[in-house]
């Protein structure tokens, strides 16, 4: 998956919706993306009887939890007629089930699409109980995991470790991310983290889970889904929301596809070289963006998106959100505040903003927004305007 040709302005975010959302709300993956999927054709003025495609991310594996219920499920409990379904775990990461749905619409495949995420915070080792022997020694993991590099955790901080010493950032560059979106949660009942702000003592207090990432650079696990309806933009009229038309999309790997490395100089990962695709597609500029809901799995991957974009040098995103300036970024909160919806809220929250319905959280007169997600070889961006 690279450039998406022939979709711009052919596709609009319809609605967006969000389950119950908790450490442990001892509900089914099932019903949380059923509650999410409701919600957003609520948002949009629709119901299922309008739907005729389901585009998930990623597809079910075996009883692992983290990749949501079956799409046969969803189709099932909600009596729906599709016309187009697919489900994938390769491409643009948690973007691919949006990117997908919009080509299918873009090309008359479908005319409204349902795409969502769900996770279950259930502890690592159930996870790992779950799957097939095989799956952990998949691709590079099988360099990695007999060093016990297994957990996520230990093998971005490679990557984070050398990003700050190629780009001479350091710890206070990465706590400038997690103050921003901890902050930013402050605004929003439903993240994890409301009603308890963090101040710079309290990330460098924060237990080092590994070097550099301390506990608080890694997003909080929680049970929660949310669910994004697409559909074709002359739909326009019969929808709740003004447009937010999907303006340019892409996920390209770079120049190589193991999931969790990034290019040779370690410096390069899907972030920049989206980010270097993304504006030919687009009279649009890094400039005119209003809002940008950029991933933060970990807090080093926001400003790697950052400098991938063109937001800033590289070097200076630290800087920049330290000094609070440039384009407002992660502004629920993020998965460093709200919790790891894994990704796919950000199309969500980019379009709420356009929609200028993101209650507290609301950026005045966003006009333009970009959501991305990703790291090493798996991650895409979205281009969204009102």
């Amino acid at each position: 998956m690279a450039a998406v040709d022939g979709l711009r302005g052919k596709v609009v975010v319809a609605g967006v919706g969000y389950s119950e959302l908790g450490k442990d709300t001892g509900r089914s993956e099932a019903a949380l993306t059923i509650d999410a999927v409701r919600a957003a054709l609520d948002d949009a003025g629709l119901t299922p009887a309008d739907v005729d495609g389901l585009s998930p991310w990623p597809s079910r594996q075996g009883a692992d939890t983290f990749s949501g219920p079956p799409l046969s499920l969803v189709q099932r409990s909600l009596g729906l007629d599709l016309r187009y379904w697919q489900a994938g775990g390769e491409g643009a990461a948690q973007l691919s089930g949006v990117i997908n749905a919009a080509q299918a619409i873009a090309c008359g495949a479908a005319d409204v699409v349902v795409t969502w995420r769900t996770v279950i915070a259930q502890p690592r080792a159930k996870k790992v109980a779950a799957r097939p022997t095989n799956v952990e020694v998949w691709h590079e993991n099988g360099f990695l995991a007999p060093h016990g590099v297994a957990a996520m955790s230990p093998k971005w901080a490679l990557l984070a470790a050398r990003f700050l010493h190629e780009t001479g950032q350091g710890p206070d560059d990465l706590a400038a991310v997690v103050l921003n979106n901890r902050a930013n949660a402050q605004r929003n009942p439903r993240a994890v983290w409301h009603g308890r702000p963090l101040m710079l003592d309290d990330y460098h207090a924060s237990p080092m889970i590994s070097t550099p990432l301390r506990i608080v650079d890694c997003d909080m696990p929680v049970d929660a889904s949310v669910a994004i309806v697409l559909a074709r933009a002359d739909r326009s009229g019969d929808l709740r929301h003004p447009p937010a038309r999907i303006e340019a999309a892409c996920g390209t790997p770079g120049p190589q596809t193991e999931p969790e490395l990034a290019s040779a100089e370690l410096t390069h990962d899907t972030s920049w070289y989206n980010g270097r695709l993304l504006w030919t597609l687009t009279d649009v500029g890094p400039g005119d963006v209003d809002v940008a809901e950029l991933y933060d799995g970990f807090s080093f991957q926001t400003l790697m998106w950052l400098e991938g974009l063109g937001f800033c040098s590289q070097g200076e995103s630290g800087a920049m959100v330290r000094a609070g300036g440039g384009v407002p970024l992660c502004t629920d909160g993020g998965q460093l505040g709200v919790g790891r919806y894994h990704g796919l809220e950000k199309v969500a929250q980019a379009a709420r903003q356009l929609w200028g319905d993101a209650a507290d959280t609301q950026v005045e007169g966003a006009e333009v927004a970009v959501a991305a997600v990703g790291s090493g070889s798996r991650g895409g961006a979205i281009l969204l305007t009102r």
